[in-house]
Protein backbone atom coordinates (compact mmCIF):
# COMPACT_ATOMS: atom_id res chain seq x y z
CA UNK A 1 0.00 0.00 0.00
CA UNK A 2 1.38 3.21 -0.89
CA UNK A 3 1.98 5.54 2.19
CA UNK A 4 1.55 8.60 -0.25
CA UNK A 5 -2.08 8.47 -0.79
CA UNK A 6 -2.41 9.24 3.25
CA UNK A 7 -0.39 12.41 3.05
CA UNK A 8 2.84 10.99 5.17
CA UNK A 9 5.81 12.10 2.98
CA UNK A 10 8.19 10.91 5.54
CA UNK A 11 10.67 7.80 4.88
CA UNK A 12 9.89 4.87 7.50
CA UNK A 13 13.70 5.47 8.62
CA UNK A 14 12.47 8.95 9.78
CA UNK A 15 15.34 10.99 8.11
CA UNK A 16 12.66 13.82 7.30
CA UNK A 17 11.99 13.79 11.24
CA UNK A 18 16.32 13.83 12.10
CA UNK A 19 16.35 16.75 9.12
CA UNK A 20 13.44 19.13 11.04
CA UNK A 21 15.17 18.25 14.60
CA UNK A 22 18.40 19.68 13.23
CA UNK A 23 16.30 23.02 12.03
CA UNK A 24 14.72 23.96 15.19
CA UNK A 25 16.00 26.39 16.26
CA UNK A 26 17.83 26.14 19.98
CA UNK A 27 17.40 28.62 22.52
CA UNK A 28 20.37 29.61 24.73
CA UNK A 29 19.65 29.84 28.81
CA UNK A 30 21.81 32.06 30.61
CA UNK A 31 24.02 30.81 33.80
CA UNK A 32 22.80 31.90 36.97
CA UNK A 33 26.38 33.68 37.46
CA UNK A 34 25.40 35.58 33.83
CA UNK A 35 21.92 36.71 34.87
CA UNK A 36 23.51 37.89 38.20
CA UNK A 37 25.99 39.98 35.94
CA UNK A 38 23.23 41.32 34.00
CA UNK A 39 21.03 41.94 36.79
CA UNK A 40 23.09 44.24 38.59
CA UNK A 41 24.84 45.86 35.41
CA UNK A 42 21.08 46.79 34.27
CA UNK A 43 20.67 47.79 37.97
CA UNK A 44 23.23 50.36 37.50
CA UNK A 45 22.43 50.93 33.77
CA UNK A 46 19.55 50.08 32.13
CA UNK A 47 20.71 51.91 28.60
CA UNK A 48 24.38 50.50 28.30
CA UNK A 49 26.55 51.76 25.48
CA UNK A 50 28.37 49.61 22.76
CA UNK A 51 31.71 49.86 24.61
CA UNK A 52 30.01 48.11 27.84
CA UNK A 53 28.25 45.68 26.17
CA UNK A 54 31.92 44.42 24.13
CA UNK A 55 32.79 44.14 27.41
CA UNK A 56 30.06 42.65 29.16
CA UNK A 57 29.92 39.85 26.24
CA UNK A 58 33.60 39.24 26.61
CA UNK A 59 33.59 38.97 30.37
CA UNK A 60 31.03 36.65 30.14
CA UNK A 61 31.27 34.60 26.69
CA UNK A 62 28.30 36.08 25.09
CA UNK A 63 27.64 37.49 22.03
CA UNK A 64 27.55 41.69 21.88
CA UNK A 65 23.59 40.99 20.13
CA UNK A 66 22.99 38.76 22.94
CA UNK A 67 23.84 41.38 25.58
CA UNK A 68 22.17 44.10 23.78
CA UNK A 69 18.86 41.82 23.42
CA UNK A 70 19.25 40.88 27.10
CA UNK A 71 18.81 44.45 28.02
CA UNK A 72 15.85 45.17 25.69
CA UNK A 73 14.13 42.28 27.04
CA UNK A 74 14.42 43.19 30.38
CA UNK A 75 13.94 46.76 29.80
CA UNK A 76 10.46 45.80 28.54
CA UNK A 77 9.88 43.50 31.14
CA UNK A 78 10.39 46.30 33.59
CA UNK A 79 8.48 48.40 32.08
CA UNK A 80 5.44 45.48 32.23
CA UNK A 81 5.91 45.32 35.86
CA UNK A 82 5.54 48.91 36.41
CA UNK A 83 2.60 49.06 34.13
CA UNK A 84 1.05 46.08 36.21
CA UNK A 85 1.27 47.85 39.38
CA UNK A 86 0.65 50.94 38.52
CA UNK A 87 -2.67 49.25 37.15
CA UNK A 88 -3.21 47.86 40.38
CA UNK A 89 -2.90 50.89 42.14
CA UNK A 90 -5.62 52.65 40.24
CA UNK A 91 -7.92 49.37 40.31
CA UNK A 92 -7.96 49.79 44.09
CA UNK A 93 -8.24 53.68 44.38
CA UNK A 94 -11.11 53.52 41.27
CA UNK A 95 -12.76 50.68 43.75
CA UNK A 96 -12.35 52.87 47.23
CA UNK A 97 -14.01 56.12 45.52
CA UNK A 98 -16.80 53.79 44.09
CA UNK A 99 -17.70 52.75 47.50
CA UNK A 100 -17.05 56.00 48.64
CA UNK A 101 -19.75 56.73 46.19
CA UNK A 102 -22.37 54.17 46.67
CA UNK A 103 -21.81 55.09 50.41
CA UNK A 104 -22.27 59.31 49.77
CA UNK A 105 -25.49 58.00 47.85
CA UNK A 106 -27.13 56.06 50.04
CA UNK A 107 -25.99 58.78 52.82
CA UNK A 108 -28.18 61.08 50.58
CA UNK A 109 -31.38 59.06 50.01
CA UNK A 110 -31.60 58.62 53.91
CA UNK A 111 -30.61 62.46 54.92
CA UNK A 112 -33.23 64.53 56.84
CA UNK A 113 -33.32 68.33 56.10
CA UNK A 114 -32.79 69.80 59.20
CA UNK A 115 -34.58 72.62 58.41
CA UNK A 116 -37.91 70.81 58.33
CA UNK A 117 -37.05 67.74 59.18
CA UNK A 118 -38.21 66.33 55.78
CA UNK A 119 -36.10 64.66 53.66
CA UNK A 120 -34.09 67.35 50.82
CA UNK A 121 -34.72 66.63 47.31
CA UNK A 122 -32.68 64.33 45.59
CA UNK A 123 -31.11 63.85 42.10
CA UNK A 124 -34.73 62.70 40.39
CA UNK A 125 -36.54 65.39 42.43
CA UNK A 126 -36.21 67.58 39.40
CA UNK A 127 -37.43 65.31 37.45
CA UNK A 128 -40.26 64.28 39.57
CA UNK A 129 -41.40 67.97 39.87
CA UNK A 130 -41.26 68.47 35.81
CA UNK A 131 -43.18 65.23 35.82
CA UNK A 132 -46.06 66.49 38.04
CA UNK A 133 -46.31 69.99 36.24
CA UNK A 134 -47.69 68.05 33.08
CA UNK A 135 -49.41 65.31 34.69
CA UNK A 136 -51.13 68.88 36.58
CA UNK A 137 -51.57 70.35 33.53
CA UNK A 138 -52.97 67.33 31.79
CA UNK A 139 -55.87 67.03 34.67
CA UNK A 140 -56.54 70.76 34.69
CA UNK A 141 -57.25 70.69 30.16
CA UNK A 142 -59.28 67.46 31.36
CA UNK A 143 -61.23 68.98 34.47
CA UNK A 144 -61.71 71.72 31.96
CA UNK A 145 -63.31 69.76 29.12
CA UNK A 146 -65.46 67.81 32.16
CA UNK A 147 -66.37 70.98 33.21
CA UNK A 148 -67.73 72.35 30.02
CA UNK A 149 -69.70 69.27 29.77
CA UNK A 150 -71.12 69.51 32.58
CA UNK A 151 -71.73 73.02 32.43
CA UNK A 152 -73.58 72.09 28.67
CA UNK A 153 -75.36 69.29 30.45
CA UNK A 154 -76.38 71.13 33.43
CA UNK A 155 -77.51 74.42 31.45
CA UNK A 156 -75.16 76.56 34.05
CA UNK A 157 -71.17 77.09 34.47
CA UNK A 158 -69.41 74.68 37.25
CA UNK A 159 -67.44 76.94 39.48
CA UNK A 160 -64.34 75.71 39.74
CA UNK A 161 -62.64 74.75 43.34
Amino acid sequence: MNMEFFGDSQNHDGSETDKKNKKKKRFHRHTPHQIQRLESTFNECQHPDEKQRTQLSRELGLAPRQIKFWFQNRRTQKKAQHERADNCALKEENDKIRCENIAIREAIKHAICPNCGDSPLNDDAYFDEQKLRIENAQLRDELERVSSIAAKFIGRPISHL
